[in-house]
């Protein structure tokens, strides 16, 4: 709460015609913190307030001159924000009233008064005139920043009156912000992906694979979004470490040819925690690929934790890891989901977490229905008279007399492929346009 600008303090405002009760006021707040002005008419009162910002004004209503309810009307001219109360005898709850209705008071208070009453009834005063001019701040700020929020100005005075506006803007700066720092998150781990698609398609692929699995054991374990998100980030990072200076190659557990490569091999999980680590927002997701090669049993590396002692993250993308490698790379000939399960089921309670099978399983079968569905780029061959503007070409495109007529990559326009069927007429194609195309993942 701050009601002076040059002092940061709060400042109250008391008249009364008896100094006795001024005296009496100004001990009840001397150790509240506040900077307390006094007044013994309304007339000195208004001069104090011309000179001063007040936050909370209480007057007394029964004063020779001026009442309370006139004095308190007079001050709504000269300082608007500030909080009016007054204090009043039993017999004069209708001038109470009288003042509530012509001078705006917030409250009454009757005296005698109990000390604690006050005191909280003067504090809580203090806190609305501070939401009232935090609220015209923030206000006119917003007006100032954005044209579009002109509308909001009636709204912004209902939230006013309700005390609510302060909070109100405040989450939404918040919820602009959160979207960004999202975004930029999202941004961030795409370019992580496209070096890794850039130098390994293959392990593109795979951590494509152990993320999609992941993801699904940590919602079929009612993780929280934010939980999710982290291992489905770790998971797509998981073997960032394992990518060689070699722009082709990457490090895999078959490198253990020597007691050299088993070492290289186990420094990638390492590695990767140091990549990703450097970025604040990435060291919970640091730490479950360092331990993504951790045993249940204490068997596995870098640091030989074992059980619960491993982040749930990691013991959730070893399973999915040690899936997708069973699935994909350590065996030449097409196997079953359902049989690479049965397989590794051993595993759990040594290598792997034995409460992760289940979730596990559930996964596979979610994965294995998507990936059913999902459609994927392949290269056709077509005839020229198929070709179809916005086509991206796979290779490059060449008379029958060799003349290059579009290189690969290139997309086609309305206009070159009227150009390749004319070409086509003169000086026949050896064979089809290669294209890229959308298509149903084979099973």
């Amino acid at each position: 709460m701050k009601t002076d600008a040059a002092t940061d303090t709060i400042r109250l405002l008391f008249v009364d015609d008896e100094e006795n009760v001024l005296n009496a006021l100004n001990r009840l707040f001397i150790d509240e913190g506040f900077d307390i002005l006094t007044a013994t008419s309304g007339a000195e009162g208004l001069k104090l307030l011309e000179k001063y910002p007040v936050a909370v004004i209480v007057s007394d209503q029964k004063m020779p001159g001026m009442i309370g309810a006139e004095f308190l009307a007079k001050s709504r001219d000269i300082r608007p924000d500030a909080v009016r109360m007054i204090l009043t005898g039993y017999a004069d709850i209708n001038a109470a009233m009288d003042a509530i209705n012509r001078g705006g008071a917030y409250r009454y208070i009757t005296k005698p008064w109990n000390d604690q009453e006050l005191v909280f009834a003067v504090k809580e005063a203090a806190e609305r005139h501070h939401l009232v001019v935090e609220n015209k701040r923030l206000t006119e700020l917003t007006a100032q920043q954005n044209e579009e929020l002109k509308n909001w100005s009636t709204e912004l005075e209902m939230y006013v009156q309700r005390q609510t506006i302060d909070l109100t803007n405040r989450n939404k700066e918040l919820q602009q912000l959160n979207s960004k720092l999202r975004k930029n998150f999202r941004d961030m781990i795409g370019a992580f992906l496209t070096i890794i698609e850039l130098r390994d398609r293959l392990l593109f692929r795979h951590v494509k694979d152990v993320a999609a699995i992941s993801s699904a054991m940590a919602r079929e374990l009612h993780m929280d979004d934010d939980a999710v998100e982290m291992v489905e980030t770790a998971a797509l990072l998981h073997d960032l470490g394992a990518l060689q200076d070699d722009a082709t190659a990457r490090l895999t557990n078959k490198d253990h040819s020597t007691p050299e490569a088993v070492r290289e091999y186990q420094l990638h999980p390492i590695r990767g925690q140091a990549i990703v680590t450097a970025l604040e927002d990435l060291k919970e997701v640091g730490l479950a690929i360092r331990h993504h090669h951790e045993h249940y049993n204490g068997g596995g590396f870098p640091d030989k934790l074992s059980g619960t002692a491993i982040p749930l993250g990691a013991r959730i993308i070893a399973a999915a890891d040690t899936y997708d490698w069973m699935m994909h790379e350590v065996r030449a000939d097409a196997v079953s989901p359902e049989r690479v399960l049965e397989e590794i089921k051993g595993m759990f309670g040594t290598q792997l977490d034995p409460a992760l099978f289940e979730p596990l399983s559930a996964a596979v079968r979610v994965s294995s229905a998507q990936r059913e569905s999902e459609e994927v780029d392949v290269e056709v061959e077509l005839p020229c008279e198929k070709l179809q503007p916005g086509m991206f070409v796979t290779r490059d495109i060449r008379s029958g007399t060799g003349l290059l007529l579009l290189s690969k990559g290139a997309a086609l326009t309305t206009k070159a492929i009227d150009a390749l069927k004319r070409y086509h007429v003169v000086d026949p194609l050896k064979e089809g346009v290669f294209v890229k195309m959308k298509a149903k993942r084979q099973k």
